[in-house]
This record gives C-alpha cells, sequence and structure tokens, in this order.
C-alpha cells in the first residue's frame, strides 16, 4: 500500500492492499479517479513530476509496472518485465526515464514518453529499495545522475548513469544501518 501528492498538492493517490487505487482532489474533497486492473498489494505510487504530465505510476504485485495518464483516465501502458517481485521504482527528474527494481534481480529502465521498455541491468543481488540523486561533481562541475540501490546484503550501491555504461559498484564501508542514522 502506498500513497503519494501530485507536484501542485491538489491530487492524492493511495493505492490499497486490494490493488484498487484511488485518486482524489483534496481541494474539492471527491474522488476524481478509481483504477481497478491490478492483482495484488500496490507496492509504490507516484506522480509524474512535472504538473503539466498528468501521470500516475503504479508499481504492484501482480509483476506490473502500469502508466495511468489522468487526463483521458485510463492505464496507458502496461510493463511486465519482471520475474519476480518487483519491489521499488524510481522516477528521474528529467520526468522521461522511470528505473524499477525487483527479487529478480534486474533494474529495469523505462522510456515514459515512447512507453517502452529501454534496457535492463543485472544486479548480484536481490533488490529492495532503489533511489536517483544527481550529484555536482566538484573538479567538473560535471552534473551526473546516481541510483542508490539497497539490496539484501545492507550493502549501499550505486550505479552511475551518467557513463556511457553504467557499471554498479559497491560501497561496503557504508552499511544500511550506518545510511538510516544520516537520513
Amino acid at each position: 500500500m502506498d500513497m503519494a501528492i501530485d507536484a501542485t498538492g491538489r491530487l492524492l493517490a493511495i493505492g490499497a492492499a486490494n490493488g484498487v487505487i484511488q485518486v482524489y482532489d483534496l481541494k474539492n474533497y471527491q474522488i476524481t479517479h478509481q483504477y481497478t486492473n491490478n492483482k495484488g498489494s500496490i507496492a509504490k505510487l507516484e506522480f509524474h513530476p512535472r504538473p503539466q504530465k498528468l501521470y500516475l505510476i503504479s508499481l504492484c504485485e501482480d509483476f506490473s509496472l502500469r502508466v495511468y495518464d489522468l487526463v483521458v483516465n485510463s492505464c496507458v501502458k502496461t510493463f511486465q518485465n519482471f520475474e519476480q517481485t518487483p519491489s521499488s521504482f524510481t522516477l528521474l527528474e528529467d520526468g522521461i526515464n522511470v528505473l524499477t527494481s525487483s527479487y529478480d534481480q534486474k533494474i529495469n529502465l523505462y522510456d515514459l514518453q515512447q512507453l517502452k521498455h529501454q534496457t535492463a541491468f543485472n544486479s548480484t543481488e536481490e533488490i529492495a529499495a532503489i533511489e536517483n540523486i544527481r550529484v555536482t561533481i566538484p573538479k567538473t562541475k560535471e552534473v551526473q545522475t546516481f541510483l542508490l540501490l539497497g539490496g539484501q546484503s545492507g550493502v549501499l550501491k550505486t550505479l552511475n548513469l551518467s557513463l556511457e555504461e553504467p557499471v554498479i559498484q559497491e560501497h561496503d564501508y557504508i552499511r544500511s544501518e550506518q545510511i538510516i542514522k544520516i537520513l
């Protein structure tokens, strides 16, 4: 189960254990959308980062990532590139790409403009959580995008998406317990 608020603060989406997603207009206190095509608990919900793009993305235990267009009030794409339960996803700041993690040791990259699967990266362990950050490299002032990967081992891993051929790097000197303390 999860909930999300859009960038304007007006819409609230709630995904339930029975797979139902409801979108509420917080200004008018009413349900504006309801989706019942999921067959399992909603693991994560997120609105598109750009307010003018009224997309809601859901990750469900039925091995699917769905993209809902709230303007036309329908699911415009269902991705099912998972061999095991998907665990999380992150939308990149560009609003074009979304990356998913799952217990099948894969990270999938999807293009939201073309609504297609781009590529997959293999990991050495099940990935339970994924998040992206943008970092400015001090020496070059170059901005790079990294994925932070939290897996079963508790060791932080990163994937530099700015590289031509991204490689997962382990940072075994930073354990997940330390990251939680920092946050």
